[in-house]
């Protein structure tokens, strides 16, 4: 059930006093869902539909600022989870993710909420919310087979209950909702235990699904041996082939590596930096980190403290943490004056900073 996903901006504000309060942009929101397709298995998809068409005449009708209470026709029970839905659409549309989990809660009567939930979940290790997702993705991943890679990954992992490796392979490899997922979350597993053989083994079917982060793994374990015997030139001569198909820069961000670590495989230092430069340019967080240490220390380019600076920060803000710390540092070397200002302030979010406070800035 994609079509969740593709929402525009809301305007929605709901309480359980004043009921909906519509504008334009809702207007356009149960329009979306009145005309969208849905599978044949979804039955919420289909009442929904039902429901936004009779919202659409109601409004035509009444005008765009309307209640529950006020309207000729019966509102369903699912109406309240329904306006949890529409909530946390416009939370996530304005950035408010803090808020998210809260509405997704309370609108599990729908996939997208108990998928979005129990992503949530599982991406900030919420050990509390364990137990309660797990028993819903157990009771509804027959039904939504969105859910499966996230249940069998709880079963592999023994995740809100008891560990069932066995299930949760089985779950998985009969998944035939993106199975490249599917697999790539078993080679996780078995990556994660230090079973090498079996990560490779499932890392490559993912792969051969089209799935672009199991390649790099698969080329990895060639490249460190891992389940394997070394070989060098394969790691290469898959990296290079998927980047000259698909320019895909994580995959040209890995091939940088690989040769930058082993420079016996041939390759210029114009084509290093060309493939870092490239992944950088893109926003791959990881390789404005390298690129601003490449240009911090004046390795493969001439050094540029200013261009330093900028790939560290947007490394920073793409989510690596040691993006901070580096851009940090180079405020300091640049003798910026807001430098200790800067990094006193954001010494919370980085551990590393306190040393660098307490070294050059505590005299101040």
């Amino acid at each position: 059930m994609k079509y969740w996903l593709f929402l525009g901006g809301l305007a929605l504000n709901f309480s359980a006093a004043a009921g909906w309060k519509y504008s334009d942009e809702v207007y356009d929101l149960a329009f979306q869902i009145a005309n969208t397709e849905c599978s044949s298995h979804s039955k919420e998809c289909n009442e929904q539909q039902q429901l936004a068409q009779k919202w659409i005449a109601y409004i035509k009708k009444h005008g765009k600022e309307v209640t529950p209470a006020s309207a000729t026709f019966e509102i369903p029970a699912s109406n309240l989870p329904f306006a949890h839905l529409l909530t946390a659409l416009k939370l996530k549309v304005n950035g408010e993710k803090n808020k998210l989990l809260t509405h997704y809660k309370q609108c599990v009567v729908y996939e997208i909420c108990i998928l979005n939930y129990s992503n949530i979940v599982l991406r900030e290790n919420l050990e509390t919310e364990y137990i309660s997702v797990r028993k819903l993705l157990q009771k509804h991943h027959v039904r939504y087979k969105s859910l499966v890679n996230n249940y069998g990954s709880m079963l592999l992992r023994g995740i809100g209950g008891e560990q069932d490796i066995d299930g949760g392979v089985a779950l998985l490899i009969n998944n035939s909702f993106e199975p490249g997922i599917s697999m790539f979350n078993i080679a996780s597993f078995y990556f994660d235990v230090g079973n090498y053989k079996y990560s490779l083994r499932y890392f490559e079917k993912a792969m051969n699904l089209g799935d672009k982060d199991a390649l790099i793994h698969y080329a990895r374990h060639y490249q460190f041996g891992l389940g394997t015997e070394i070989n060098l030139q394969l790691a290469k001569d898959i990296l290079l082939d998927e980047y000259t198909k698909s320019s895909d820069i994580k995959v040209g961000y890995y091939l940088f590596i690989l040769l930058y670590d082993n420079p016996n495989l041939g390759s210029s230092s114009l084509d290093l930096v060309k493939l870092l430069r490239d992944a950088a340019t893109k926003k791959l967080p990881i390789a404005n980190l390298d690129l601003g240490r490449f240009y911090f220390n004046g390795i493969l380019v001439k050094k540029d403290l200013v261009r330093a600076k900028t790939e560290f920060e947007f490394a920073w803000v793409g989510g690596e943490v040691d993006g901070l710390y580096y851009l940090s540092i180079t405020k300091l070397v640049l003798k910026e004056s807001d430098s200790c200002d800067f990094i006193h302030n954001n010494i919370k979010n980085n551990s590393r900073l306190t040393v660098l406070y307490n070294k050059y800035c505590e005299k101040e």
